[in-house]
């Protein structure tokens, strides 16, 4: 994967490595953990049941369905603004809030997961050359057709190949150049980064990025508020 991202990028370095190590896993027969069976059948409509409003308990459901939502949102802004650097390119953020809103509500009528913008997939996309919206959509029209027409070959995945996919785009998550500017940020700017970073590792990224999204707001709030201080001093 290292050595196709530099010489080409016509392919891409991560499905070259998926299909010749999942070859070589087959004919020489090796011992290591596959993905194994998957659900290939199309899930049936459940509108009915969202209708039946005497079966929910709304209480248990509206708070995490509003965590959720703001999470996700965050998570799918804080991807988009990789993607911006990326390919230097600006995303908008009322198109990407709805589109995965309607995604994910159609999603629910199927029984589905709530999904959001995920910053490993999209950097895997970028650093195969998918810089455009069609890659999205190519990507999605190509994982159905995989899913429905090769589900045997998708089941002879290595897990290890996944992994070493993952190991190689989080190195390439890692801005060194913004590293060097770290000793020069602000002092409260920098714990907060620690702090998000050390939440991340150890818990979860969800919490950290809520986390860090209150502690960034109450830093504004009180420059913001030393401001006006000191405008009312100047007035005076």
């Amino acid at each position: 994967m290292l050595y196709l991202t530099k010489v080409t990028r016509m392919l891409p370095g991560a499905f070259v490595a998926l299909i010749l190590l999942i070859i070589i896993s087959t004919v020489f027969g090796l011992n290591v953990t596959v993905i194994g069976h998957i659900p290939t059948s199309f899930p049936e409509f459940e509108i009915g049941n969202l209708l039946v409003t005497n079966q929910w308990d709304f209480s248990n459901i509206i708070l995490p369905a509003f965590t959720l939502a703001i999470l996700g949102a965050m998570d799918s802004l804080l991807t988009s603004v990789v993607a911006d650097n990326k390919t230097q390119t600006r995303h908008n953020s009322n198109q990407e809030l709805i589109g995965q809103g309607l995604g994910n509500m159609l999603s629910a009528i199927i029984g589905g997961l709530p999904g959001v913008g995920a910053t490993m997939r999209t950097v895997v996309n970028i650093k195969s050359g998918g810089i455009t919206r069609l890659s999205g959509v190519i990507h999605s029209i190509l994982l159905l057709l995989i899913l429905v027409f090769a589900d045997s070959y998708i089941q002879l995945i290595p897990i290890p190949v996944l992994v070493g996919i993952l190991i190689t785009v989080g190195m390439n998550l890692i801005n060194l150049k913004e590293l060097k500017h770290f000793v020069h940020a602000p002092r409260t700017d920098a714990v907060i980064m620690l702090i998000v970073l050390a939440l991340t590792v150890s818990i979860d990224i969800f919490q950290s990025i809520t986390i860090g999204v209150v502690m960034a707001s109450i830093l504004i709030y009180e420059k913001m508020s030393d401001k006006s201080e000191q405008g009312d001093k100047t007035s005076a």
